[in-house]
C-alpha cells in the first residue's frame, strides 16, 4: 500500500461523518511522496522534531497526525521563521510522508476523538450531541462527582496534571467533551444549563476557569477539568493505529506517543 490508500483507509474508518465540504479540509498530506509505498506507518497526536527521528530510526515510511506539522491550523508554512525551516529540512531530509487526520474523525458520529476518551475513562452511559454547536456530550448512567471522576483519571496516570476548577462534589449526569481546543463553544457548554461538568483539553483561565470557580462558589452544579490538549484527545489516535493495523494488510502500524507539550516540575 502507498500512503494515498492509508490516506483514504483513514478516512473510510471515519463512518458517518457529517455534512462538510472536505475539498476546504486540513486533512492532507503535509510534505513527501504521496505514492511512496509503506511498510511501517505511526499514527500520533502530534509528529514532534524527536518524534519524526524516533519514526525514522524505526523505519516507518509514513506518518498520521492529529495536529498540525508546521503551527498553524492548515500548515502553512513560514518561510521566514527559523524553527519551522528547520523542521521542514528534517522532514525532506528523512523522506517521510506526512499525512494529517483531524476534520474526519470530529466529524464522524460520534465524534471518534470524544467516544474513545469516554472509553478509556469507563464512563457508563451513552454519547450525545448538541446543536447547534456540535459539541458532543456523554450522558451517565450513574451520576459520578467532578471529583471522583478526576480521582479516577489520576489513578489510570491519564495525564500529567490534572486541574479541576468550580463545583467538586455535586453529582454529574451529563458531560460536556469539549476535547483538545474549543473556544467559544467550551464558553457555550460551561453556560448551558443542561451541563454539569465540561471535561476539555485546554482554554482560557481567566474566562473559562473563573466561570467556573465562580458558578461553584455561588451554588451552582458546574465544574470544568482541563486535561491538557494532547491527553484530551489522544485515545482517539490509539484507536484508528489499531483499526488501521486491520485494515491494512502488509503494513506495521504504531502509535507513536509525542509526550505532552510542557514538562512538570
Amino acid at each position: 500500500m502507498n500512503t494515498v490508500e492509508i490516506a483514504e483507509k483513514s478516512f473510510e474508518l471515519c463512518r458517518n461523518c457529517r455534512p462538510f465540504d472536505f475539498s476546504l479540509s486540513c486533512d492532507t498530506s503535509k510534505c513527501g511522496n504521496p505514492e511512496r509505498t509503506v511498510t511501517k506507518a505511526v499514527v500520533c497526536m502530534v509528529a514532534t522534531t524527536d518524534l519524526i527521528r524516533k519514526a525514522v530510526d524505526w523505519g516507518a515510511e509514513m506518518i498520521i497526525t492529529h495536529e498540525p506539522v508546521f503551527h498553524d491550523g492548515f500548515d502553512r508554512i513560514d518561510k521566514n521563521d527559523p524553527v519551522t525551516a528547520a523542521k521542514v529540512k528534517l522532514l525532506k531530509e528523512s523522506g517521510i510522508v506526512v499525512w494529517r487526520l483531524h476534520d474526519h474523525m470530529h466529524l464522524c458520529q460520534p465524534d471518534m476523538i470524544a467516544e474513545h476518551l469516554a472509553v478509556h475513562l469507563g464512563l457508563n452511559g451513552a454519547m450525545e450531541w448538541s446543536e447547534p454547536r456540535n459539541v458532543p456530550r456523554f450522558r451517565l448512567n450513574s451520576p459520578l462527582t467532578p471529583l471522583e471522576i478526576a480521582e479516577k483519571m489520576k489513578q489510570e496516570s491519564f495525564a500529567e496534571y490534572i486541574r479541576l476548577s468550580g463545583s467538586t462534589d455535586h453529582k454529574c449526569s451529563l458531560i460536556s467533551l469539549c476535547c483538545g481546543q474549543q473556544g467559544d463553544n467550551l464558553y457555550s457548554e460551561l453556560k448551558d444549563p443542561e451541563i454539569d461538568l465540561v471535561i476539555a483539553g485546554e482554554g482560557c483561565e481567566w474566562l473559562h476557569c473563573e466561570y467556573a470557580r465562580d458558578a461553584g462558589m455561588l451554588g451552582f452544579h458546574k465544574a470544568l477539568l482541563f486535561l491538557g490538549h494532547i491527553p484530551s484527545e489522544r485515545d482517539g489516535m490509539i484507536y484508528l493505529s489499531k483499526q488501521l493495523q486491520k485494515n491494512c494488510p502488509g503494513v506495521e502500524i504504531r502509535y507513536f506517543e509525542c509526550g505532552e507539550s510542557y514538562l512538570t516540575i
